[in-house]
């Protein structure tokens, strides 16, 4: 219950902003990252030098006695130099916090995680981008039942990030921003 009631919250803040502004800024993205996993996600770009993104995912291993998926909530700020082929700096500095559920035979665990990460969009057209990502995970908090004998969890606070999304933007003019 604690998780719905969390997701509910940082889907309504995160919705806040869209009220007032043109749909022409959102973008979608898909990828992986560790150790979260497998995930799509939609951003939405707030200014030319900001973005906020929720995602949500899993690790695509569909057994019976395994249940495993997350949410995260991020935020990007733009830097260096302006892209000419992109129109925009392509660089981004990122925090965000990710809620992490799993289910398994073994035990039944949640964990919040603080993340910062680098990435760099690398454009492959006008509305595609690659971003690969690397950073560090701070774990916040482990909730932890176990179930027989054996512990699968953390036994470090803080974890490598490492990733690669895929972003569609909707339109040229979410890359460009001129209005």
């Amino acid at each position: 219950m604690k998780i719905n009631t969390l997701l509910f919250i940082c889907c309504l803040f995160w919705s806040m902003p869209l009220v007032s502004k043109s749909q022409e800024r959102f973008s979608f993205s898909t990828g992986v990252t560790i150790p979260e996993g497998f995930s799509v996600g939609i951003g939405y770009h707030y200014s030319p030098k900001a973005r906020v993104d929720l995602q949500f995912g899993n690790d695509l291993q569909f057994a019976d006695s395994k249940q495993y998926f997350f949410t995260g909530f991020n935020h990007a700020l733009y830097f260096g130099k302006i892209n000419k082929k992109a129109g925009r700096n392509l660089w981004t500095a990122n925090t965000g916090v990710t809620f992490l559920y799993s289910n398994s035979s073994h035990r039944e665990a949640s964990a919040q995680l603080l993340k910062v990460f680098f990435a760099r969009e690398i454009p492959l057209t006008k509305n595609i981008f690659i971003e690969p990502q690397l950073g560090i995970n701070y774990l916040l908090h482990e909730n932890s039942k176990i179930k027989d004998g054996m512990y699968e969890g953390y036994l470090l606070r803080f974890l490598p990030v490492a990733g690669v999304n895929i972003i569609f933007y909707l339109n040229k003019r979410n890359v460009t921003f001129t209005n």
